[in-house]
């Protein structure tokens, strides 16, 4: 084969020919992306070494040196560090960038890609309900604020400790003042049986000691720092990575019991908590156009687009396909029912 350009004769290089076949690798899942990224730099580290030492004459790649502003590094992960060279500032160092390289096209895409909104199946609500991340006074209450008001991560760490009164007291409805999405200020109507597990929770011993140190160091009834429900060790108002981190938990526990890995994420409770709700509406006879009407204004959706993927889960799945009369969730689903049972209710009165 007598080739005809430039780009051809480089085509057949060893080096180029080497990263064709990781790509080949790769492609087939019999190697790691990471692998065969590895392998591209190893080899190219060799060419380099070989070329200062003046064992080849030339590079079969281009390279170019580029100031990288990060601290620099005296270990393995400093190879293509120009030796001897001294950076032109203290955070800075010279790297070898190189078109000899793997890219993100050459990543392998999954067969079944995550969708953007995915329900919680039965099965996985009952995954998630046996780990010991669920009944964890903290963190299962993260959860819970998730699937059973819809709550955004951020949304959960906002809740303040004056706004769960004592459920003992009579009360037709509880809400909580929150600052949703874009900036909205909502009052979100919360269930009965949350807001006295939340209740609960600033009873025990550990909220008393951490709301201790809050109010020492911020005062009680400060406006600028009032009392949070979620405080972590130091007294502080818990962060929204605390909440996300609840499911990464979860999976931990269930790696340790053996079972499957759960798929899902925090967010993806969200999308179970719209969802029962489209099915408990559709069962009682809503509407598409006012079952996306309501859930648009409890989810705090501005994108109307979105919304609609809630419904549609409700209509294609039914209730088999997303448990919603699993033995695990059926207390969570009467009391979503008997919740749009008293919105309809209160419709016809007025």
């Amino acid at each position: 084969y007598d080739p005809n350009t430039v780009d051809e004769a480089e085509a057949l290089l060893p080096v180029w020919r080497f990263r064709e076949h990781i790509k080949k690798l790769i492609k087939s899942k019999e190697l790691s992306f990471t692998v065969g990224d590895r392998a591209i730099n190893s080899i190219k580290a060799y060419y380099l070494w070989s070329f200062r030492r003046a064992e080849v004459n030339a590079l079969p790649f281009t390279i170019k040196v580029k100031a990288i502003s990060i601290p620099r590094k005296d270990d393995a992960n400093a190879i293509f560090t120009m030796p001897g060279a001294k950076p032109e500032h203290k955070r800075s160092v010279r790297n070898y960038i190189s078109n000899l390289k793997l890219s993100n096209d050459d990543k392998p895409k999954d067969d079944k890609p995550r969708q953007g909104l995915q329900a919680y199946t039965g099965g996985e609500l009952k995954l998630l309900m046996t780990t010991k991340t669920y009944a964890h006074p903290t963190y299962g209450l993260f959860i819970k604020c998730c699937l059973m008001a819809g709550l955004r991560s951020n949304e959960v760490i906002q809740i303040n400790h004056d706004e769960i009164p004592n459920p003992s007291k009579k009360r037709v409805s509880f809400s909580l003042g929150l600052i949703r999405k874009f900036d909205k200020a909502t009052n979100l109507r919360i269930s009965p049986r949350l807001i006295l597990m939340l209740w609960e929770y600033t009873q025990t011993k550990t909220y008393k000691k951490r709301q201790l140190k809050h109010e020492t160091t911020y005062g009680k009834d400060n406006p600028k720092h009032p009392l949070p429900l979620f405080i972590n060790r130091d007294g502080e108002r818990m962060k929204e990575k605390s909440v996300q981190n609840s499911i990464q938990k979860v999976r931990a526990d269930l790696k340790r019991l053996g079972l499957p890995r759960l798929e899902r994420d925090l967010h993806d409770l969200r999308a179970t908590f719209a969802t029962y709700w489209a099915i408990a509406m559709l069962k009682k006879g809503y509407s598409p156009n006012d079952i996306k009407a309501k859930l648009m204004l409890m989810l705090s959706h501005e994108d109307f687009h979105t919304t609609q993927l809630y419904l549609d889960f409700a209509i294609e799945g039914t209730v088999g396909k997303h448990g919603a009369m699993d033995e695990w969730v059926v207390d969570i689903y009467q009391e979503v029912m008997n919740r749009v049972e008293e919105a309809k209710k209160s419709e016809a009165v007025e």
